[in-house]
């Protein structure tokens, strides 16, 4: 398989699965309040099995080093930080609200890596990006599932998701160890600050007693087991794709898995959108398109940028039109 081909099948893979865990994580945090515990069970399971795929030749994995978990300890900080912050706010936002921080996130990550010489863009990327920001804003200013402590909660969550990318790309390409084994480490490691966190919240406390009461359905329990299998997916798609292309290319791939989630939060919820706010999503998601096409080098057909375009035009004309 070309690289090309490679890079899209992942970016396929990668957007499958990211959008089957917002939906599973949006009805496990609703009924299990507990982001850390959760997490906890996440990324041990991704460990387990990304050991076990290991152990039946379906994956590769070189023996561990002290100096390369020592450089991902600092991911796995970034990591734990990054998925609790996302766990708290998904109940309290609309589906639609993610795309608005993904693009801002796309942003940042481009300046930070424009900055750091890590990566370069033209101006018509960074013109693209400025075009996806002023669309961010309209649709925030017209969003009725406006929640100020939960936008507080994802602007921090894209702060520290930008820097964990930037510094995940870097320790991914410099260590010589493959996907798999990137991604042990960083969810191994992730496993003390959760901890850390879930006691300091009381979190098991929480769990305990929702145990006891039975006051959680078995269908959100098999979404938790289910969540652990689509966290290793993520993972292994994340490490592979650091050695393919850049944390901003990755970022903008995930923008736009974010669409079809929310087409799907639309039936799944019955979220609705303004028309004003319907237009600054499309032009944001637009934006990113756009950016993603130009910083292709022409890899990506013109025919498949418009169909994509197109894609998002009526996706947005739904929402508001179901409103």
């Amino acid at each position: 398989m070309t690289p090309l081909g490679r890079l899209l099948l992942l970016l396929g893979v990668f957007g499958a699965v990211s959008i089957s865990m917002v939906v599973v994580n949006r009805n496990v945090m609703t009924a299990l309040p507990s982001p850390c515990v959760v997490l906890l069970f996440q990324n041990g399971a991704t460990v387990l099995i990304n050991l076990a795929c290991v152990r039946l030749n379906l994956l590769t994995m070189k023996p561990w080093s002290f100096r390369e978990m020592k450089k991902f300890s600092v991911n796995a900080l970034f990591m734990a930080a990054s998925l609790s912050l996302n766990m708290l706010a998904l109940p309290r936002v609309a589906v639609a609200t993610l795309l608005v921080f993904k693009s801002l996130q796309v942003i940042l990550s481009a300046w930070t890596e424009t900055v750091l010489g890590t990566a370069t863009f033209n101006m018509q990327a960074h013109a693209c990006l400025a075009a996806s920001f002023a669309g961010a804003v309209l649709y925030s200013s017209s969003d009725s599932y406006y929640n100020f402590s939960a936008y507080c909660i994802m602007l921090l969550w894209v702060v520290i998701n930008v820097g964990g990318a930037t510094y995940d790309k870097k320790a991914t390409i410099e260590v010589d160890q493959t996907p798999a084994g990137c991604s042990c480490y960083k969810n191994l490691l992730s496993l003390p600050f959760l901890l850390i966190g879930s006691v300091l919240n009381s979190e098991t406390a929480t769990l305990s007693q929702l145990i006891m009461n039975s006051s959680v359905p078995s269908h959100i329990w098999a979404q938790v087991l289910l969540s652990g299998v689509l966290g290793f997916g993520i993972s292994l798609c994340y490490s592979s794709l650091n050695k393919l292309t850049s944390a901003t290319t990755i970022t903008a791939a995930n923008n736009f898995n974010k669409i079809l989630t929310t087409i799907i939060g639309s039936q799944l919820y019955q979220e609705r959108t303004s028309e004003s706010a319907g237009f600054g999503l499309f032009f944001s998601m637009a934006s990113i398109v756009v950016y993603g096409h130009i910083n292709s080098k022409g890899k990506v057909p013109i025919q498949i940028t418009g169909s994509v375009v197109l894609t998002m035009l009526l996706a947005s004309a739904y929402l508001v039109s179901a409103s």
